[in-house]
């Protein structure tokens, strides 16, 4: 199912009515994210102007990430999630997502449109929201971890799909937030008349995706909170596959899947012990004021304490064979003088 619901048509509207919806629904960058796409592929010689306005956006949208400096909050289930949602209940848009880390790359919105927009961001959620362009479909949702936002971000849906209602549409919402039970966006979920499943995922079973996996070698990072799951879905969506998948079997196999897919978003132990040290590291040259010793010794640069503390066990090495050696000569010399006796 396609979430962007302009390019649906049972709703007994008349064609001029879908082709205006249609129109509108066009990303408002279409020619930027024609020639970024161009730029991405093209590798002919023709394509430097292509090349050129690709790498461009790509600066400004890197620089763009870089500047908010909250890595954490541009986090994502990782792509085992969205495959699975995917292929169970149809999810086919994000509502929450960058071009670094979407997995539906014609199909999210985002933070900043003016730099997204070429990269196939659908623009800012909640003003997308607004005009009720969520008409049916199925979305994921994974706000950032911030009260407001996640209070918002659960109101809209229960307008979205209070609409859908109305207009007799299949409309579905998979949510993902942090297990924050005193939060207004909490009781929004668990009270919502629309609610089909739910259930909350222990931290330590699972985790994200990274917001700077771009960057680094570790994709992932292990979860720092219990992770609530909500599936809502509008009355005509109950009839569907994916309204079916929900509840079947008291929604245990679509709660099984969901689980097992975030399992393989976790860090790795090897990534773990190497964040681990990477971190002590930090600590260390924080509270030494500098860089570690170990990586001075690495790089063949140690502190002078350490220098001095090494030429001084040098030393006293030397001194130590020059003992030894006149311990021997003196043992020989009255070995000799015994003799003689």
């Amino acid at each position: 199912s396609d979430s962007d619901s302009d390019s649906d048509s049972d709703s007994g509207e008349s064609d001029a009515d879908d082709a205006r919806k249609r129109e509108e629904s066009k990303t408002f960058f279409a020619v930027e994210e024609a020639e970024t796409r161009a730029g991405e592929t093209d590798a002919e010689k023709d394509s430097v102007s292509s090349r050129d306005a690709f790498h461009s956006r790509l600066f400004a949208l890197l620089l763009r990430y870089k500047s908010i400096q909250g890595y954490g909050f541009q986090s994502g289930v990782g792509p085992r999630v969205f495959a699975t949602l995917r292929d169970t209940v149809g999810v086919a848009f994000e509502a929450f997502a960058s071009p670094l880390n979407c997995f539906h790359t014609k199909g999210f919105c985002s933070a900043f449109p003016d730099v997204d927009a070429p990269f196939g961001s659908r623009g800012d959620f909640f003003k997308a929201a607004a005009r009720g362009a969520f008409r049916r479909g199925a979305i994921q949702v994974n706000p950032p971890f911030v009260g407001g936002v996640m209070t918002r971000a659960a109101e809209a849906i229960e307008k979205a799909l209070s609409d859908a209602d109305t207009n007799d549409a299949p409309l579905s919402f998979v949510v993902f937030v942090p297990g924050w039970t005193d939060e207004k966006a909490w009781s929004s979920l668990t009270g919502s008349r629309f609610l089909k499943n739910s259930f909350v995922v222990a931290a330590a079973d699972h985790g994200y995706c990274d917001g700077a996996a771009h960057q680094r070698k570790a994709s992932f990072r292990s979860s720092t909170y219990d992770t609530g799951v909500f599936a809502l879905c509008s009355r005509k969506a109950e009839m569907t596959l994916a309204g079916k998948r929900f509840v079947a079997k008291n929604g245990a196999s679509f709660e099984a899947d969901v689980r097992e897919a975030l399992a393989g978003a976790r860090m790795s132990d090897a990534a773990a012990a190497a964040v681990k040290k990477t971190v002590r590291g930090a600590r260390e040259k924080k509270s030494l004021g500098g860089e570690t010793d170990a990586a001075k010794e690495k790089d063949g640069v140690l502190p002078r304490e350490k220098k001095e503390k090494k030429k001084e066990n040098k030393a006293a090495k030397k001194r130590r064979k020059r003992r030894e050696e006149k311990e021997r000569a003196d043992k020989k010399a009255k070995a000799e003088t015994g003799n003689e006796t």
